[in-house]
């Protein structure tokens, strides 16, 4: 849903290192030998029915693992792209991955070296995606999050905006603009093994859908886009003209 905070964990009673909330939440679990299933947990505290569609991702030990070195966010492993805003800058950011393993096989050491053999050879792509104007559907919206969820798709759908490496900062910041839905993901890429791996998408609107007046609904509406045209209009006729008009 794009209103609707959900919290996902592998615990049926969530705790504060298994689970995460947010409204795109994503986990990540390592199998163990011969394990074919594993269970999820969803919930949300909002009183109305929740949209919701889960995805899974296989990976194999030669994938990166996205959030594998997190440091900084709750999850042990932590996959997710978290995602600030205000009106002028969206920020996001995520936690370094780390070099794939095999099931049950100790994952490497994070900051011991910083060779071609540790997480430091990984690079990060970054994406965006810009929802259709005016759409806040939650249905259209969970369509273009799986267009934005496996690399091919992500390569395929998005615009590369950077490249970072893993002496980079793992956080970026964009320009805001309110009311136009944008999903952003990082895809980890491993130069040596020639692999990849998706972090999970995360989405903005850069507005309230709570907001008495200036919310999500509103900035889209064309009486809203006409009262700013004509504050637009009445302030460049301020600036260029007040002073033959305007005297004290």
């Amino acid at each position: 849903s794009c209103t609707h905070y959900s919290a996902a964990g592998v615990l049926q009673i969530p705790s504060v290192n298994d689970s995460v909330t947010g409204v795109d939440p994503g986990l990540i679990t390592a199998l163990i030998t011969n394990q074919t299933l594993c269970t999820w947990y969803l919930e949300t505290t909002s009183p109305d029915p929740l949209l919701a569609s889960a995805i899974t991702l296989p990976f194999t030990e030669t994938d990166p693992i996205p959030g594998g070195c997190n440091l900084e966010f709750s999850l042990d492993v932590d996959p997710n792209v978290y995602l600030q805003y205000n009106l002028y800058e969206t920020v996001i950011m995520f936690a370094p991955a780390n070099l794939g393993h095999a099931r049950e096989e100790t994952p490497a050491a994070c900051d011991v070296q910083m060779g071609q053999g540790s997480r430091w050879r990984l690079q990060y792509d970054v994406y965006q995606y810009f929802l259709p104007e005016n759409n806040l559907n939650d249905s259209d919206l969970l369509a273009h999050l799986q267009k934005m969820t496996l690399t091919p798709d992500i390569t395929a759908n998005g615009v590369k905006l950077a490249t970072l490496t893993s002496s980079d900062r793992t956080t970026m910041s964009f320009s805001t603009v309110p009311g136009q839905g944008v999903i952003y993901n990082v895809v980890v890429r491993d130069p040596v093994l020639n692999t990849s791996a998706a972090y999970v998408p995360v989405h903005t609107y850069a507005c309230s859908f709570t907001d008495p007046m200036d919310n999500c609904r509103t900035l889209g509406q064309v009486s809203t886009k006409v009262f700013f045209t004509v504050c637009a209009i009445f302030g460049l006729f301020i600036c260029f003209f007040g002073h033959r008009f305007l005297k004290t």
